[in-house]
C-alpha cells in the first residue's frame, strides 16, 4: 500500500492533493523561496508523486526538489506524465499527432475520452490560457486557446491610458453588483466573462453537446453567469486535473 501525492504545476501555481483528502495551492514562487509550510498526514511508508507540469524541465526540477524537502516519506517515487504519454492513453489513434499540445490540456481530454464515446464532449481550461478541446470518437475534433481572465484584464490596463486594473479575485463581487452595471469596471468584467459564455455557447450548439466540462481557477464564473439554457449544461470540476493524475498513477501501478 502508498500514499499518492497529485501534483498538477502550472504557469504561476502548484496544485496538490494527497490521496482524496487534502487539496493544497501554492503559489510558484513562494516555494523557490522556501516560503511555504506543507502538513501532510502519512499513511503508508511509500510515497507515489504523479506529476503533470506545464513549465520548462528545469524550473520544474527546482520547484519538484523544493516540495521533496518538505516530505517525509521514507520512500518517494516520481511519475512525471508527458503530454503524449496521457494522449497515448486517451487517443491511442491519433496522439502522435497532437504531441504540441500541453499536459494540462491532454488531463482534460483524457477525462472526456472516459465519458460517451458517440457524441461530442467540450472540456474548457479557465487557467492562464482560456482553452477548449472537443472530442468524438476517441478524436480531438477542435481545439481553441484564448488569453485566461487574469491576461485579458492585464492587457486592458496596460495597453491603454485610463482603464483600471482589476484583479482576477474581484471579478466576481463586480458582477454581483446590482449598483454597478454602468460602471467601467463592470463593463470589463461583463465584457470578458460573457466573450467566454458566447464562445461555448455557440460551439455547445454547433455539437450538439449534451454537457460541457468546466475546470479552473474560474470555471466557477462561466457557470453562474451563463445564460439558464447553457447554465444547466455546464459542469464545474474545480480540480480535475488532479482528479485525473491519482487516477493515472493507479493506471501507472
Amino acid at each position: 500500500m502508498q500514499d499518492i501525492i497529485a501534483l498538477d504545476i502550472g504557469n504561476s501555481h502548484c496544485k496538490l492533493s494527497l490521496n482524496t483528502q487534502t487539496i493544497l495551492v501554492l503559489a510558484n514562487q513562494n516555494i523557490l523561496a522556501n516560503d511555504f509550510k506543507l502538513s501532510l498526514k502519512q499513511n503508508y511508508p511509500r510515497l507515489l508523486i504523479s506529476i503533470s507540469s506545464v513549465l520548462n524541465i528545469n524550473h520544474t526540477k527546482q520547484l519538484i526538489e523544493k516540495l521533496n524537502t518538505k516530505l517525509s516519506w521514507q520512500q518517494i517515487k516520481f511519475i512525471f506524465w508527458h503530454s503524449s504519454d496521457i494522449l497515448k492513453i486517451a487517443l491511442p489513434t491519433q496522439y502522435q499527432q497532437l504531441s504540441h499540445l500541453g499536459s494540462d490540456r491532454a488531463l482534460r481530454i483524457y477525462h472526456l475520452s472516459q465519458l460517451e464515446r458517440d457524441i461530442p464532449q467540450i472540456g474548457v481550461g479557465c487557467g492562464t490560457g482560456f482553452t477548449i478541446e472537443i472530442i468524438q470518437r476517441g478524436k480531438l475534433i477542435e481545439s481553441l486557446i484564448l488569453p485566461g481572465l487574469k491576461l485579458q484584464l492585464n492587457s486592458l490596463f496596460q495597453h491603454t491610458d485610463k482603464l483600471p486594473l482589476i484583479k482576477p479575485e474581484a471579478v466576481e463581487k463586480i458582477l454581483n453588483s446590482e449598483s454597478g452595471k454602468l460602471s467601467t469596471t463592470y463593463a470589463i468584467c461583463s465584457g470578458i466573462i460573457h466573450s467566454y459564455i458566447g464562445l461555448i455557447t455557440q460551439l455547445s450548439l454547433q455539437y450538439q453537446a449534451k454537457q460541457i466540462i468546466c475546470s479552473g481557477a474560474y470555471a466557477h464564473l462561466i457557470q453562474k453567469f451563463a445564460h439558464s439554457n447553457i447554465q444547466s449544461k455546464i459542469n464545474v470540476i474545480t480540480h480535475l486535473e488532479l482528479n485525473v493524475l491519482r487516477h493515472l498513477a493507479n493506471y501507472y501501478e
